[in-house]
């Protein structure tokens, strides 16, 4: 799921990271996190290094904005009892009746925040609650590391690609994908060109799903694993911990589950790893498609769809 920023942009951004001094990689208002964070479960050790710490309650001058869709938005410190201070991000793709699959389609027209600073390696752990949408529809939410200013440092011919991305599709809201890029390229014709390797877990019933290839798209169905079966999930009023743990030869996703870390997937082949720091990001947009485990045409929401975020860490490996 790439986002194609626009391309004068990114290399601004690009050299501002060569010009980065180490120091400015801790951003935000570092604290340590409350009763949801691994620390605060009795996980064994010292925690590492906070890098970035978010409560949302205000944007604390970290984080750009994204808004295309009219009528979107992106509110720091919207009241909810649900978030741990009573205070969360809403991101907001407005929801237009009687549009169709290629409305307002694909990511570059996401409701979406960025950092401004980059991480390497490390631990993504946030709490959200996911968008909703009707079974005929789709939206993706999404919470992801990513950069792409244009370059094809591998020469193969596609634009180098590098993003984690932990996604859940409110159309088909069991399913959970799971994925990790290596390049992305789109042609004249509009017509996409990738590699990354991808999981769907679907969460009714444990079934795990597979990329057919690192270069189409669709899922096939490759195996069962009963301890991924979350009945429920996702309920619109719930917040759940998720995120992703980064490491030179490995991505480990996972999701806290009864109050014990769950890994849904760990992605061991170091062909796909990102080896270069990326952005961290939250967004919810329109596909025209459904994903797994068909990729049935989908209409835009007729209501809005509403990706809200508690809180957010970033910590060293």
């Amino acid at each position: 799921m790439p986002r194609r920023l626009e391309r004068a942009r990114l290399l601004l951004v690009g050299a501002a990271l060569v010009a980065c001094a180490p120091q400015d990689r801790v951003v935000g208002s570092v604290r340590e996190a409350g009763a949801d964070s691994a620390g605060a479960r009795g996980d064994a050790g010292a925690l590492p290094p906070l890098l970035i710490s978010a409560d949302f309650a205000t944007d604390d001058g970290i984080w750009d904005r994204q808004r295309l869709v009219p009528g979107s938005a992106v509110d720091f410190g919207v009241a909810d009892p649900l978030a741990r201070d009573g205070e969360e991000l809403a991101l907001v793709l407005p929801g237009i009746r009687g549009l169709g699959p290629d409305d307002h389609a694909g990511p570059d027209v996401a409701t979406q925040i960025s950092t401004k600073q980059f991480v390497e390696y490390g631990t993504m752990r946030t709490r959200v609650r996911f968008a909703t949408c009707q079974p005929g529809e789709e939206a993706v939410n999404a919470a992801f590391a990513f950069f792409n200013d244009g370059t094809d440092a591998n020469a193969n011919g596609l634009a180098d690609n590098p993003e984690i991305d932990f996604q859940v599709l409110c159309g088909r809201p069991s399913f959970i994908v799971l994925t990790v890029w290596k390049d992305f390229d789109t042609a004249s014709d509009g017509t996409e060109h990738f590699y990354k390797t991808s999981r769907a877990v679907d969460t009714a019933s444990g079934d795990l799903y597979a990329l057919s290839s690192p270069s189409d798209y669709p899922y096939v169905r490759a195996g069962n694993d009963g301890r991924l079966a979350l009945p429920g999930f996702p309920d619109p009023n719930v917040f759940y911990e998720i995120g992703f743990e980064w490491q030179p030869d490995s991505v480990r996703f996972f999701v806290v589950s009864g109050g014990a870390e769950l890994t849904l997937w760990k992605m061991v082949d170091r062909a796909y790893v990102p080896g270069v720091p990326l952005q961290v990001m939250y967004n919810v947009w329109h596909s025209p498609t459904h994903w797994a485990p068909d990729r049935a045409s989908a209409n835009y929401p007729a209501a809005d769809a509403t990706l809200r975020v508690d809180w957010l860490e970033y910590r060293a490996p």
